[in-house]
């Protein structure tokens, strides 16, 4: 096992570096001892040893901070054991025959005498050993930032990761402003982000540009609930950043991981007092300026803090306490400018049907210029809690609890202006890109959501070593995952007009400009008669219970030679969806925007000086109670209350034994494991005839079992270059939408019905994967690596419709069915390139204080196939929320107290949307770059400062659809962002 290093800044050094005594009883020592030290951090590890063997151990704080050692269990002489403990780091023992005292250091690798050591050297740890009468080091004149030590920890937890990995540590995690964990993932190499509808968040990670359906996430090695209406996946800007002590990706996978996973597995490994001994505090705070900020509210400050306090007490310091406490706060809106669809003309200005061939040469026209301009007030609130024990014994127990919310209150203001499909709205072209259009209709509409997500766990676990060479740990984790939404809304509309003709312009790519004629008429209120009010909401719950239970022998990190393990692991899943609508359609012609306009003026960035016309929510709501007999309740609230509402229950049972066996050079570990899924679904089933729908209970329940075989290896082939190889098969299950047995069957007339439905009989997909890695350690703070892999995947799955011939209410008839369906086969073949040097020593004075991280996943994707409405059959031209090409690079640099950073990342386009009708409604977004950057100032060892740009080039995620991806849709417009923050830590 490789070393982990820390280095303190310079002042923590000359104050923090004198000896530390680890003193029970002193004991001149040939007689053996029991020993009962669990693998661990040096400084922590060998306070334990000099407990256990009553005799002095003298070491540098500084020196052994962030060395992982061995664990010793058994009888062993004193020297035997502290040698045993040290086995595979680069510390050693020596000792002072006089006094018996042992001192630890970092082993020697170089002969120059003292004063002809290099500070470098010295950095190192490459200079003389520690002893009791040498000076500390002095660490390099180069600051060593957050940055640079979290890349430098990744790279020895990937080093000494059995499987295909990378992470981030919380050096890094804690020293940006993160909206909540998918912000820090980010900085994982291969690593993108979902962000959350297009508008500023960081929510679902892809895993090597794959569709994060595809990938897990877990805490702890423990799944957590979704907070989400339809998808499996975790919403990771529900997660505070802050209680991360690291985050690890895993790439390849071993029995006794989580087989649902495809692109891989993020791993959220929680703080413990254990990292930082003693008392230990971290607080840090950020004011937070967003460019785009509220536009019909009053701003209100943004920003962040966080603490996190910790201790370790008891006579050996055997418990510990981790508390931590989270805020985030953003004020800010965004405007989406779009263009719902488009219609193809030929020259000879006829109107084309969207599967007619000739419209790769068609003129596009947009029919629907909108604008939804979006307030929102996002906030995070995280609390955690952790107490461990760490006995006598290998005995280690903990108990760990957290508070996770995230709301939205946000409103949506949108204007849409229609080109009527009938003959008068026919457009009249100037030029290829422009015309002329006679006749439209127009909706303003305000929409007020109020989300709230929160998750809730808990969790218990004990690890013990019967023997010294086997271990015992026992998880038992319960978590609730809950989803609330409320929707208020309101909207006008103006009919079809000659009034509203208007003239547009547009290059395609960029956003069409619509002119309309007549601005007197379309900016009247007075002509925006209301269509509906109405109010909603959203309840999704879910439970989650797990029970964890492994057994090994010899299969501890360290552990030389054969070795097993093996488990069994219990997860069950409750959940429920339950939608509740009033919809009110009035009645009066007279009920128009004049009784609820909101004066104010909301102007985008694209309009050429238009505005939007707004409602004022007050207004309306007094509108509706003042009026209340003129508005009835739409005939469809009732079915779309009933119809939508789901349960759902999934049990997994799993099983898995595997081998390890290591030697110096070579470690192999294989084996198998085994899960059992169950499922069942509840809904209602909804018939329409004749105008009456009924509504009646119904279940379904699928089951299906899976064999999960899996290797990995990794060969030293030469000093500081592995190969690694790994073949595996996993699987993704589908989400909970596409599961749920809801069906809404519409009896449209004789011999024709329209079915709506879920699919519980859906099978998830399931993968073989291969995966080879060579990586070559070329310094502590380097790594250049080259990785190839292969995904075979069977049975992918889509929303898609078809007809067929069913039995109907005792009928034989035509049915037209929308579900989810599997697929046929895809496969994904992909190269990733990474090269990490936190310090380019190479070159001269001041400019060896850059350093870099750079990373690329290049993806070639062969796709499924699906039937299309005409019968036809098309290859997808990619995988769902899957880029074909991911690059990250980040541009460190520290000089004394100074350090920054400029981190770029690019993610390819991204197919969201698959339309059956044409191809050319398929919706990508499009290649996004973002640029962040921080500059960072330390005073002392406790207290720094940071600034931060955050998308400081405006780069808007955008939208678009067109047979070559030409046609902007959507544009969305979240603004730049900028923190200043104050770091303070009591850790030297």
């Amino acid at each position: 096992m490789m070393s982990r290093f820390e280095y303190s800044p310079l002042r923590a050094v000359l104050s923090a570096g004198f000896f530390f005594l680890c003193t029970l009883a002193v004991r001149a020592a040939d007689p053996t001892r029991n020993f009962a030290v669990p693998a661990g951090e040096a400084g922590e590890t060998l306070r334990q040893f000099a407990d256990q063997a009553g005799q002095q151990v003298v070491y540098l704080a500084n020196e052994v901070r962030g060395v992982r050692t061995s664990p010793v269990q058994g009888e062993f002489t004193v020297r035997a054991g502290l040698d045993r403990l040290l086995t595979g780091t680069e510390l050693v023992a020596k000792l002072d025959e006089p006094s018996g005292t042992l001192a630890v250091s970092r082993a020697a690798t170089t002969k120059a005498p003292p004063e002809s050591n290099s500070v470098e050297k010295k950095a190192r740890g490459e200079g003389k050993a520690s002893g009791a009468s040498e000076t500390p080091l002095v660490l390099d004149a180069f600051n060593v930032s957050s940055a640079a030590l979290s890349l430098r920890r990744a790279i020895a937890e990937k080093r000494g990761t059995l499987v295909v990995s990378d992470g981030v540590s919380a050096d890094e995690i804690g020293s940006i402003p993160d909206f909540g964990l998918g912000e820090a993932l980010e900085r994982v190499p291969g690593v993108s982000m979902i962000i959350n509808n297009g508008r500023g968040e960081s929510q679902f990670a892809t895993l090597r540009g794959l569709n994060a359906d595809y990938n897990s996430v877990v805490i702890d090695g423990l799944q957590l609930p979704s907070t989400e209406t339809s998808r499996r996946n975790v919403s990771l800007d529900v997660i505070p950043s802050s209680l991360a002590k690291n985050l690890s990706v895993y790439k390849t996978f071993t029995p006794e991981m989580d087989g649902n996973a495809i692109g891989g597995l993020i791993n959220l490994g929680t703080r413990s007092a254990f990292d930082n001994p003693g008392f230990f505090l971290s607080a840090r705070g950020n004011y937070g300026i967003y460019e785009n900020e509220r536009r019909l509210h009053r701003r209100t400050p943004s920003g962040q803090g966080e603490l996190t306090v910790s201790r370790t007490f008891g006579t050996r310091g055997q418990h510990g306490l981790v508390l931590s406490a989270s805020y985030f706060r953003r004020d800010s809106s965004s405007l989406n400018s779009a263009i719902d669809t488009y219609s193809f003309y030929n020259a000879a200005g006829t109107k084309l049907a969207l599967n007619d061939p000739a419209v790769a040469t068609a003129i596009p026209t947009p029919d629907r210029r909108r604008w939804l301009s979006y307030d929102n007030l996002r906030e995070r609130n995280g609390l955690f809690g952790k107490y461990e024990f760490a006995g006598a014994g290998g005995l280690r127990a903990h108990l760990t609890g957290g508070f996770f919310q995230h709301t939205n209150d946000e409103e949506r203001q949108s204007n849409i202006l229609i080109q009527n499909t009938a003959a008068a709205g026919t457009p009249v072209f100037t030029s290829a890109n422009s015309a002329t259009v006679g006749s439209a209709n127009a909706q303003t509409d305000y929409a007020a959501f109020y989300q709230d997500r929160r998750i809730i766990y808990g969790e218990a676990g004990i690890a013990f070593t019967p023997t010294p060479e086997s271990q015992v740990e026992f998880t038992a984790h319960y978590a609730v995952g809950d989803y609330h939404q409320d929707t208020r809304l309101d909207t006008y509309r103006i009919a079809n007009t000659t009034s509203l003709a208007y003239a547009y312009d547009f290059t395609p790519g960029a956003m069409p400009y619509f002119g309309p004629v007549n601005e007197a008429f379309y900016y009247s209120a007075a002509n925006y008669r209301q269509f509906e009010h109405g109010t909603a909401s959203d309840d999704n719950d879910e439970k989650i219970l797990t029970l964890d239970l492994n057994y090994g022998r010899n299969a501890r990190p360290d552990d030389q030679g054969l070795g097993f393990k093996t488990g069994v692991k219990f997860r069950g899943l409750d959940r429920t969806y339950d939608r509740g609508e009033e919809n009110y359609r009035p009645t009066s012609t007279l009920l128009t925007l004049a009784d609820a306009l909101d004066p104010r003026l909301i102007t985008p960035y694209n309009g050429r000086g238009q505005h939007l016309v707004l409602i004022d929510p007050v207004l309306a709501q007094k509108v509706f109670e003042a009026n209340r007999g003129l508005y009835p309740l739409n005939s469809a609230s009732l079915t779309n209350n009933l119809q939508s509402d789901y349960t759902l229950t999934e049990t997994v049972s799993a099983a898995y034994a595997e081998a390890l066996y290591r030697l110096t050079r070579f470690t192999a570990i294989g084996g198998v494991r085994y899960e059992s899924t169950d499922l069942k679904t509840g809904s209602n089933l909804g018939t329409t005839k004749a105008g009456v729908t009924t509504f009646t209970p119904v279940s379904q329940r699928n089951a299906y079992r899976d064999l999960l075989p899996s290797l990995n290896a990794y060969y030293d082939l030469a000093k500081n270059l592995w190969l690694r190889a790994a073949a595996s098969r996993s699987l993704s299950r589908p989400n909970y939408d596409s599961l749920a047995a809801r069906t809404v069957v519409t009896d449209n007339s004789a011999g024709a019905v329209s079915i709506a439905t879920g699919n519980p009989a859906l099978k998830p997909r399931r993968s073989d994967n291969y995966d080879a890695s060579l990586e070559w350690y070329f310094s502590r703070d380097g790594i250049l690596s080259a990785a190839v892999f292969r995904k075979n995947i069977r049975d992918e799955f889509l929303r898609l419709s078809s007809s067929e011939t069913s039995v109907v209410n005792g009928l034989t008839t035509v049915t037209t069915t929308t579900a989810p369906r599997n697929l046929d086969h895809a496969r994904i073949d992909g190269v990733e390139l990474g090269l990490t040097s936190t310090r380019l020593r190479f070159l001269p004075g001041p400019l060896s204080g850059f350093g870099l991280q750079t990373n690329l996943t290049v993806l070639k994707i062969d796709t499924s196939s699906i039937l299309m409405a005409d019968g036809t059959v098309r290859k997808l031209p990619s995988l769902l929320e899957s880029a074909k090409s991911t690059f990250n690079t980040t541009l460190l640099y520290g000089l004394g107290k100074f350090s920054a950073q400029v981190s770029y990342k690019r993610t390819g386009p991204q197919l969201v949307s698959i339309a059956t009708d044409s191809a050319v409604n398929d919706r990508f977004y499009l290649a996004n770059e973002t640029y962040d950057a921080q500059l960072r100032y330390k005073f002392n060892a406790r207290w720094s400062v940071t600034l931060q740009a955050k998308n400081f080039t405006n780069e808007r995620p955008t939208r678009v659809i067109g047979l070559r991806q030409e046609l902007l849709r959507e544009e969305l417009d979240n603004g730049r962002s900028w923190f200043a923050g104050v770091n303070y830590t009591n850790s030297r």
